[in-house]
């Protein structure tokens, strides 16, 4: 495993941080491997040792992911943030670099998914099956070479290993993501795929926040 470096804080206000997540980092506490969730912790007992912080996890990141991650401070502000998400009035764009060429340079991707718990995979099947949600994205070829593609990638909705088992279904498995089909190597612990912006609305004001983080890999 790789040692995760630190988060990287691209906003910070009395009720949320907003930071980058490194790949290889999980998000929720684990007794066995650091997780953002415990350097956000401790980032904030640092700054106010009387009182001990709330960290309240809004959204994941798969652990080989990098990018954008939404943490509240305050109970509150986790509320309205979960009820954006479940209403789906937050914006997640990715990026993420896959093997082969896309049929099409953008396409939406409409689907049915349905979970395989024990296997911890998610497969994109032919027709809706008990069990199964309808998933959707959509995607742009913004840069070609070699046989690999760059993708922009608009998630309409956000369900388990999603982007993963879509962009595989299409032959387009993103780099180092052996689970799905990839067969190029990758850095450890990690794929090319980056959640680059985020759109959700204040808390407390109601105005739209625009949190973005450049795009770590290169073609």
């Amino acid at each position: 495993m790789i040692a995760p470096e630190n988060v990287k804080i691209i906003a910070e206000t009395g009720h949320y941080i907003v930071i980058s997540k490194p790949a290889g980092l999980l998000v929720e506490y684990s007794p066995f491997y650091p997780s953002t969730e415990d350097q956000v912790r401790q980032y904030l007992r640092e700054k106010n040792p009387r009182k001990e912080p709330f960290v309240g996890i809004v959204h994941r990141l798969d652990r080989a992911v990098s990018g954008i991650l939404l943490i509240a401070t305050k109970k509150s502000s986790l509320k309205a943030f979960n009820e954006q998400f479940s209403s789906r009035q937050v914006r997640k764009i990715y990026t993420a670099i896959v093997e082969n060429n896309p049929p099409r340079e953008r396409d939406t991707l409409k689907q049915w998914l349905i979970v395989d718990k024990d296997a911890k995979r998610a497969h994109i099947l032919p027709a809706r099956q008990k069990g199964a949600f309808e998933v959707s994205l959509s995607y742009e070829i913004i840069q070609q070479h070699g046989g690999r593609s760059v993708l922009s990638i608009d998630l309409h909705t956000g369900k388990f290993h999603q982007i993963r088992a879509q962009l595989s279904s299409i032959g387009c498995p993103i780099i180092g993501d052996a689970k799905y089909g990839s067969t190029k190597p990758f850095y450890p612990d990690a794929i090319a795929l980056h959640a680059t912006t985020l759109e959700v609305n204040d808390p407390l004001s109601g105005g739209r926040l625009v949190f973005q983080s450049p795009f770590p890999y290169n073609l």
